[in-house]
C-alpha cells in the first residue's frame, strides 16, 4: 500500500519540485519532513504487532529521509514519528525504539553526502537499512529481554531486518526512477530547445519583428506537440501567434483572450478567457529590459505540466540571448561605423590642407601646374 502511494506520489509535480532541488526552502523541507512522517506514522497502524508492540517497520521512512535529504530532515521525521510511536505504545520497547529512531534519522542523514557519491545506491540503501534495523533488535534485545523482547517476537527478528531492508530498497528504487525519468525529460525538453534555436537563429538574423515573432511561433509549435497556442508579444501588442486550430472564430477569440491578457500583463484568472484554459508567459529580454513574453497555452489541459514550463523556461531564454547578441553585433556595427567615419573626419581637414598647401606654391613658381592642380 505505502509503494503505491509512494510511487503515485513520485510522479506528481509537487513531489518533483519538493525532492529533486539541489538546494532546498524551508518549504521543500518542511515539506519532505511532513511527508515521510506521515508514512511513517500511518506505518504504526498497519504493522504487525503482537502483544508488546514491537514489530514495527517505521525505520524505512527514516532512513529514506535522512539518505535522501540530510541530517536535518532525517533527524526531524525521526523526531515526529518517534514521539508518536512512544504516546501510541506505553511500553519500554516502544521507549528504546524511538530513542533508537532519533538516532537512526540522524546517523541516515550523516551518510547521505556519502551515499549520493555512490554509483549503485540500491545495494548501498539495502545495506545501511539491514544494518539499522539489526542495531534496532540488539538494542530491544539488550533493554527488553525477557519482559518484552519474547520468543514470539525473536522468531519475526530477522523477517523484520529483510523487510525493513527490501522496504528500503524499495523506495530508494523508487525515487531513482523519478529522477531517471526527471533526466529523460529534461533530455528531451532540451533537444527541442535546440531544435527551436536552430531554426531561430536565421530567422532572428534581420531583428526581432512581427514577421520574425510569427515565424518563431511556427516554429515552436511544429517542434512541441503539447501546446495548443504560442504566441510572442512586444511590451504592448501581439506580434506573432500560431494555435493548432485556424477556424476564424476560435482565432478572433484567442487574439481577444491574449490582448486581454497582454493589458493586464497576463494576470487575470482563467475564468475571464474565452478559449484558454491555462497558459504561462515568460518574459523576452535584450539582456538589459524586457521587451516581450513568450506565451504558450491549452485550450483543454487545465494546467501547465512540469515538462511544458521547463521547456517553455529554455525557449524563452534561448529567445532572449539570441536578441541580445543580434543587438550586441549591431552595437559593435553601428560602432565600427562612427569610428571610420571619425577616422575620416580626421583625415578630410588633412588632406584638404595639403592640397592648399601644394596649390599655393605652384601659384609662385609655376602657375599653369598649378591651373592644372585646380
Amino acid at each position: 500500500v505505502f509503494l503505491i502511494i509512494f510511487f503515485i506520489c513520485s510522479r506528481t509535480a509537487f513531489f518533483q519540485t519538493t525532492l529533486f532541488q539541489q538546494n532546498y526552502s524551508l518549504k521543500n523541507k518542511l515539506h519532505i519532513i511532513a511527508f515521510f512522517s506521515l508514512l511513517g506514522i500511518l506505518n504504526t497502524y498497519w504493522s504487525l504487532y503482537g502483544e508488546s508492540w514491537l514489530i514495527n517497520t517505521s525505520s524505512i521512512f527514516i532512513i529514506v529521509a535522512g539518505l535522501v535529504s540530510g541530517p536535518l530532515i532525517g533527524f526531524c521525521t525521526s523526531l515526529l514519528i518517534s514521539v508518536h510511536y512512544v504516546l501510541f505504545i506505553h511500553t519500554k520497547a516502544a521507549l528504546v525504539s524511538g530513542c533508537f529512531f532519533l538516532v537512526e534519522g540522524l546517523l541516515a542523514g550523516l551518510l547521505s553526502h556519502w551515499f549520493k557519491q555512490k554509483k549503485e545506491l540500491l545495494p548501498h540503501a539495502i545495506g545501511v537499512s539491514f544494518i539499522f534495523a539489526s542495531s534496532h533488535i540488539i538494542l530491544l534485545a539488550l533493554f527488553c529481554y525477557p519482559h518484552t523482547f519474547t520468543p514470539s517476537i525473536e522468531d519475526c527478528a530477522l523477517q523484520v531486518m529483510i523487510t525493513t531492508a527490501l522496504g528500503t530498497g524499495c523506495f530508494i528504487g523508487l525515487i531513482m526512477d523519478s529522477y531517471k525519468q526527471k533526466d529523460i525529460l529534461e533530455g528531451l525538453a532540451a533537444k527541442i530547445a535546440l531544435n527551436v534555436t536552430n531554426s531561430s537563429i536565421s530567422i532572428l538574423q534581420n531583428g526581432f519583428d512581427q514577421n520574425a515573432a510569427q515565424k518563431i511561433t511556427e516554429s515552436i509549435l511544429q517542434n512541441v506537440k503539447s501546446f495548443d497556442v504560442v504566441c510572442i508579444t512586444s511590451n504592448s501588442q501581439l506580434l506573432g501567434c500560431t494555435a493548432c486550430e485556424q477556424e476564424q472564430p476560435f482565432l478572433t477569440y484567442l487574439q481577444e483572450d491574449i490582448e486581454a491578457l497582454l493589458a493586464e500583463k497576463f494576470c487575470p484568472a482563467n475564468e475571464k478567457l474565452t478559449v484558454l484554459t491555462s497558459y504561462l508567459a515568460l518574459p523576452v529580454t535584450n539582456g538589459t529590459a524586457t521587451i516581450g513574453y513568450l506565451f504558450v497555452g491549452h485550450i483543454v489541459a487545465e494546467a501547465m505540466s512540469a515538462f511544458e514550463t521547463r521547456l517553455a523556461e529554455g525557449i524563452a531564454a534561448m529567445l532572449s540571448t539570441h536578441i541580445e547578441i543580434n543587438q550586441i553585433k549591431e552595437r559593435t556595427k553601428l560602432l565600427a561605423d562612427a569610428e571610420i567615419k571619425a577616422l575620416q573626419a580626421q583625415i578630410n581637414p588633412h588632406f584638404l590642407f595639403n592640397a592648399l598647401n601644394t596649390i599655393s606654391y605652384y601659384c609662385g613658381v609655376q602657375p599653369q601646374t598649378a591651373k592644372k592642380l585646380i
